[in-house]
């Protein structure tokens, strides 16, 4: 290789660990101070760049920049999780997954991306953030990083035909918000030199309560209220259209 490839080599490795640095730095400042109150400027410097421009060469966004921690950090989960899933298909045979079998889908992949030390990371609490700015949620969700997801939406409802859609998707939502914000708290435990320890004792006991919290919004009746208002709803949504 000559000197203009290593040159170029080289200006490519260090581009790489630019943008790296940024999506780190962009991570635990929208974890800690939420998407809309991390400027594009403060996660410049939080990554120790001193080209002001550097954040808006590599991503031009806001939005950019939380696609590119989804796309970091997501990926290897949605294919863990697209594994448990095929697994949990095979041994269930032509029978709907349990309720459990998809709770541990979607928490297990997750709780074990928790690390701590020099590689500890704020996805899961950078993910609570995220389940709170709706609109962000939208423009950013069902993308590649989300396949799995998406298929155990589908399994809830096949496993629960006598719920209405709009309860099954109501449900998953309210469940992923409970596995997201319990699984943060242990993320921020597990960070805290003085409560590992005992973090690290209890972490199958919260990990495990996690998985049982999420069967039972997932399997509680549907009632009769719930019922009322989906089919007033319709009533209008009826009436819109005539």
């Amino acid at each position: 290789m000559g000197r203009a490839g290593r040159a170029e080599k080289a200006s490519s490795a260090e581009a790489s660990q630019t943008r790296l640095a940024l999506i780190y730095a962009a991570e635990r400042l929208f974890a800690e101070q939420g998407l809309q109150r991390t400027s594009l400027r403060q996660i410049n410097i939080e990554a120790g760049q001193r080209n002001e421009s550097a954040i808006h060469y590599h991503f031009g966004s806001r939005e950019a920049v939380i696609l590119a921690i989804l796309e970091l950090r997501t990926r290897p989960i949605n294919e863990v999780r697209l594994q448990m899933l095929s697994e949990a298909r095979t041994k269930a045979g032509d029978a709907p997954l349990s309720s459990a079998a998809l709770a541990e889908v979607m928490v297990m992949p997750l709780a074990q991306s928790i690390s701590v030390g020099a590689q500890a990371n704020y996805y899961i609490r950078f993910l609570t953030q995220l389940s709170l700015d709706r609109a962000m949620r939208q423009r950013v969700s069902d993308g590649p990083h989300d396949t799995a997801v998406v298929q155990c939406v589908k399994e809830l409802a096949r496993s629960k035909p006598y719920y209405p859609i709009p309860v099954v998707r109501q449900r998953f939502v309210a469940a992923s918000f409970v596995m997201n914000r319990m699984l943060a708290i242990l993320e921020e435990i597990m960070q805290t030199q003085r409560e590992r320890s005992a973090a690290t004792l209890d972490s199958e006991l919260r990990i495990a309560n996690v998985i049982d919290m999420m069967v039972g919004i997932f399997d509680a009746p549907v009632s009769p209220s719930a019922i009322c208002a989906l089919e007033a709803i319709n009533r209008k949504r009826d009436s819109a259209k005539s």
